[in-house]
């Protein structure tokens, strides 16, 4: 199994204005239980539309209009990015947010992805410790003792979200990520 973790931040509340987005490649040995990352993680700025911000969503991120005025805009990136996909299930940590960024921007840019399969950390973790107090991905990384350097960081997101993956197939008693959702009809 090959997974793809993905993560963006947004400029302005709208889900079409993409300002950064953070990918780490993944083969799962399901046999093993081995997860190796890919060493060359994806990041890149885009430029959203009218390379227009919102201070509160800078206060987040910390990436300003200065930062992404030169950059390539959405569909540019999402297609290179794009490229590395093949054969990969995509994850993200609240697909609600990050698969509404993809499909929003797509439609900005008048831009249609391949189609993949997709899985949500936040829905996979909530199923398989009902109990902890919060879900958020920075909450669960402390909780679960998870490296995330810089939350909020579009490849460090990514990271820890893969990471996350991680221990919710051995929480599961699993190496399959897709065998853990199916365990508790979370659909891909």
């Amino acid at each position: 199994m090959k997974i793809a973790a993905i993560d963006f931040e947004t400029a302005t509340f709208d889900r079409s204005s993409a300002c950064a987005i953070g990918g780490v490649f993944i083969d799962v040995d399901e046999q093993q239980n081995k997860w190796t990352v890919d060493p060359e993680p994806f990041y890149e700025l885009i430029r959203p539309p009218g390379n227009e911000y919102y201070d509160f969503n800078i206060a987040i991120h910390g990436i300003t209009p200065k930062m992404t005025v030169k950059e390539k805009p959405f569909d540019k990136v999402w297609s290179k990015f794009e490229e590395r996909l093949d054969g990969h299930i995509l994850i993200a940590h609240n697909t609600a947010f990050d698969m509404y960024v993809l499909r929003d921007s797509a439609q900005w840019y008048e831009y249609k992805p391949a189609e993949f399969d997709f899985l949500c950390t936040y829905r996979l973790a909530k199923e398989t410790w009902p109990s902890f107090f919060s879900y958020r991905l920075d909450v669960l990384a402390q909780e679960l003792d998870i490296e995330l350097e810089h939350h909020h960081h579009a490849a460090y997101d990514a990271l820890a979200s893969a990471l996350l993956a991680a221990k919710i197939c051995e929480a599961n008693g699993t190496g399959s990520l897709v065998e853990a959702a199916e365990r508790h009809g979370v659909p891909a």
